[in-house]
């Protein structure tokens, strides 16, 4: 049964997109509560003659600090007026007119927009971003309910239609170089016949896969690059077409520290969602529990004979960056987790190695390494809705031009 056909999906997805909107309201209207209770506890320390004082949950950065709110819930930060957070306090107060204005009057802004009409107090807009966070943290609601919005990075191609309420259309299959993920994604009607989510992190390697015809090799799949660390708006189009259209993740990233903690953020969510609170659908909103690493694994690098122009030996930037990754990794899994056992394997090897080394050779990714990794989980999906992929059993010797082409799979993709 296609998922994008049955009725239970368009379904869940209708019932999804009424929850969540349901769930903006009720956060805007809390997020109001509190506003009006802080200002209210502002001026009463004035008249007392105190500085005021402003008490939110500290911000989780790493594993670590979670590992200490899991034994500490309660630990706080303190911003206070008069002080060396005087400014985070003045920020905090100007953000929170600025939202309770947008509640009142039913408006949204963008965070680009935010920013360039308040560019000198803000300094630049990563600050604006953070002080957001802070504010979705103190208010205890989800960021969407402050409404200010975040314009998607990410791009989206292949077997997949998105309708707008006035009943417009847009097929990802139609446009050449992918679409922009859509905003508001819960107001949306999406249909799909894909067979799984290809992530890709590289908008290069997007690129490239599109101009060798991917979805001509492995038929009827949605492949989406968050250009990076993938946006909100684009880890939630993959948890709706994973959560509500069942539809397997597979994460294509370059085998460094970096790229693994991008495969990492999109399975279970970055240490910023950790400080969200709100419903459950907020906090699953933006995770893939069950993504799968497809590449590129640093067990078959040597496998594979990659070339060493597309590798170097890790930093110490790097080696760094690993170990917060293990330490992420371990927050959610067990030791003997295959996630660690490659973390562990890059660590002795000492060597990254990006997905351009794939691509050394003409039509080796497209037409050998991504088929005879998914088309076989892809059949076996199709028959028993069991998801298993392993890594390349395919051995190779000498470079990757002298291996020959596997002929196309002649899987029939209705």
């Amino acid at each position: 049964m296609e998922p994008d056909s049955s009725q239970s999906s368009q379904q869940l997805m209708s019932d999804y997109s009424q929850s969540l909107q349901t769930s903006i309201q009720i956060h805007k209207e809390n997020a109001k509560q509190r506003i009006e209770q802080c200002v209210l506890g502002i001026i009463d320390s004035i008249l007392e003659n105190r500085y005021p004082t402003i008490i939110r949950p500290r911000m989780l950065t790493s594993a670590k600090e979670m590992k200490k709110a899991a034994q500490n819930p309660n630990l706080n930060t303190k911003i206070t007026f008069g002080g060396r957070s005087s400014k985070s306090f003045t920020m905090q107060v100007y953000l929170m007119s600025i939202v309770y204005r947008m509640i009142q009057q039913n408006q949204n802004s963008t965070i680009r927009d935010l920013f360039y009409e308040s560019m000198t107090f803000f300094g630049n807009q990563n600050r604006l971003v953070q002080a957001l966070r802070e504010l979705s943290s103190f208010l205890k609601v989800p960021r969407e309910a402050l409404c200010v919005e975040a314009s998607a990075k990410g791009l989206v191609a292949g077997s997949i239609t998105f309708r707008n309420p006035n009943g417009e259309v847009v097929q990802a299959l139609d446009s050449r170089h992918g679409m922009i993920v859509p905003s508001k994604l819960h107001e949306l009607t999406i249909t799909t016949n894909a067979r799984c989510v290809l992530f890709v992190e590289k908008d290069a390697i997007f690129q490239r896969l599109l101009d060798e015809r991917i979805f001509d090799v492995l038929g009827p799949i949605i492949m989406i690059t968050g250009k990076g660390y993938p946006d909100m708006q684009t880890r939630r189009l993959m948890s709706i077409l994973n959560r509500i259209y069942h539809l397997k993740v597979y994460a294509l990233v370059d085998c460094d520290p970096y790229g693994i903690e991008i495969a990492a953020v999109v399975k279970w969510g970055s240490y910023i969602n950790s400080n969200a609170v709100g419903d459950d659908a907020w906090t699953c909103d933006l995770s893939v529990p069950d993504l799968v690493w497809l590449g590129l694994l640093p067990s078959e690098v040597s496998s594979l004979a990659l070339t060493l122009n597309a590798s170097a030996e890790l930093t110490d930037r790097d080696k760094k960056k690993l170990e917060s990754v293990h330490a992420r990794i371990q927050l959610y899994e067990q030791d003997q987790n295959q996630w660690l056992q490659e973390v562990n394997l890059l660590k002795e090897l000492g060597r990254k190695t990006e997905l351009e080394a794939l691509f050394t050779s003409s039509m080796f990714t497209t037409r050998v390494y991504l088929p005879s990794k998914l088309l076989p989980v892809l059949a076996h999906r199709d028959n028993s809705n069991t998801y298993t992929v392993r890594p390349m059993s395919h051995q190779r010797t000498g470079s990757v031009a002298s291996s020959s082409a596997r002929s196309r799979s002649s899987l029939n993709f209705a």
